[in-house]
């Protein structure tokens, strides 16, 4: 299962480290956790102990800042087998339960990083898939507490497994909601992706059909896997049989764990179409893919951004991410004009004043200087990359600080939560 990018822009590695404080429930790494990074890039230890939360057994991160949402997790582990998942640790394949439903929802209302009716939110989509057997009913049951105390914030969750029919009455029924749901479908080999594509491409049709928003996740596109135009063509296919509200493209991203499970499954790693801790999307397969939209004369949208596809299958809603900042390399001709002038129009919303300072206070961070410009909010010191997240997802502005760009492809909270498998895998592995 591949998950969400959005824009950041941070210091240097050696700038100021997170607060650990800061994030309710929070305390530093233990030794147990650092030495379940030891094989980590350096630039991203520091944030591992800012977003890992405590839970009832100490390894879990139930709440964590991802570049397009705020996550909340009950479950861990998934035993789908996908060559590529950041998630995989042989000790732990089948989802172990790390937090109870009401203890998340209860600390999720009260975390700094909720603003409500604004922070983009996903459930069980980053440690596990939301509709696993042994999940499903933690995340509908979330999901009913939520619509049950009022919430209206966006919803996202990320899946390749379908609902029996039943349950996507229950999802239906929670007309109260703001939700949609993506389905990764990327016409990828079974070798590399066991899951039944048509069982896949026939739950869209059905969710689309209830009505439900969903997206078509074509994630990742990967140079020998599933990067040619009868690829393409295929995913084109599916998105137009289930019609879809928008599909949703991007490439790989590599780590060691990843690198490892390649390996595992038999596989080679892709040379020169992945890089590490960026969904890497080349030029010449961008091209491609929109060669093949036009040539199949296709009417979905079809965006690189993943808050983007979330944003325009709702109303009158902008990017959540704020993407128009960098428009060379976040905005494709496939994104429909009247999306492109909603986010037109909320880029001349600028936030005041009061409305950035009130955020920073929320998060201890209230002594941080700011420039608000025309383009974006210029922090005047460097912030931890989750935290800048956090900010352009409440303003949904341009947020940037410091110098240095670690791309609109990267996401730390990945590693923090392939960190914390690692770490439960360990502790599991003592425990029986």
């Amino acid at each position: 299962m591949t998950k969400d990018e959005g824009t950041s822009r941070v210091c240097a590695p050696d700038g100021p480290k997170p607060e650990t404080a800061l994030i309710t429930g929070s305390s530093a790494p233990s030794a147990t956790s650092d030495a379940a990074m030891t094989q980590e890039s350096d630039d991203l230890k520091e944030w591992i102990g800012a977003l890992m939360l405590g839970s009832p057994r100490g390894y879990s991160y139930p709440i964590s800042q991802h570049k397009s949402f705020l996550g909340v997790d009950t479950f861990i582990g998934c035993n789908a087998g996908c060559a590529y998942c950041f998630r995989y640790r042989k000790e732990i394949i089948d989802p172990r339960r790390t937090c109870e439903d009401r203890e998340i929802v209860d600390g999720l209302l009260q975390h700094p990083f909720f603003v409500r009716g604004v922070t983009p939110l996903s459930v069980n989509s980053n440690s596990t898939d939301p509709f696993h057997a042994a999940v499903r009913a933690s995340t509908l049951d979330i999901l009913d507490m939520l619509e049950s105390s009022g919430i209206t914030n966006p919803i996202t969750l990320i899946t390749k497994v379908p609902l029996p029919e039943q349950e996507i009455q229950r999802l239906h029924s929670s007309s109260k909601l703001n939700l949609d749901v993506n389905v990764s479908y990327s016409a990828m080999p079974e070798e590399v992706e066991p899951i039944s594509a048509n069982a896949r491409i026939d739950f869209m049709k059905r969710l689309a059909e209830a009505p439900i928003r969903v997206a078509l996740f074509a994630r990742p596109i990967v140079a020998d896997w599933n990067a040619t135009a009868e690829h393409f063509r295929a995913i084109f296919h599916a998105a137009r049989l289930a019609n879809v509200g928008a599909i949703i493209v991007g490439g790989l991203r590599l780590s060691d764990g990843i690198r490892s499970n390649i390996r595992r499954s038999g596989l080679a790693i892709p040379l020169g179409h992945a890089k590490d801790y960026k969904k890497y999307l080349p030029a010449e397969l961008k091209d491609l893919i929109l060669e093949v939209y036009r040539e199949m004369g296709m009417n979905t949208p079809l965006v690189r951004r993943a808050s983007c596809g979330r944003a325009l299958i709702r109303p009158n809603m902008p990017d959540f991410n704020a993407h128009w900042d960098e428009p060379e390399r976040n905005c494709w001709s496939s994104c429909p004009v009247a999306q492109q002038r909603i986010c037109h129009d909320q880029a001349a919303r600028v936030p005041s004043a009061k409305s950035v300072f009130d955020l920073l206070n929320r998060i201890g961070k209230e002594a941080v200087g700011f420039e608000i410009l025309p383009t974006g909010v210029l922090l005047k010191e460097s912030l931890p990359v989750f935290m800048i997240s956090y900010l352009r997802l409440s303003l949904r502005f341009p947020v940037n600080a410091c110098t240095g760009d670690l791309s609109g492809d990267a996401d730390p909270a990945l590693d923090v939560i392939s960190a914390a498998h690692q770490q439960a895998g360990d502790d599991l592995t003592r425990t029986g």
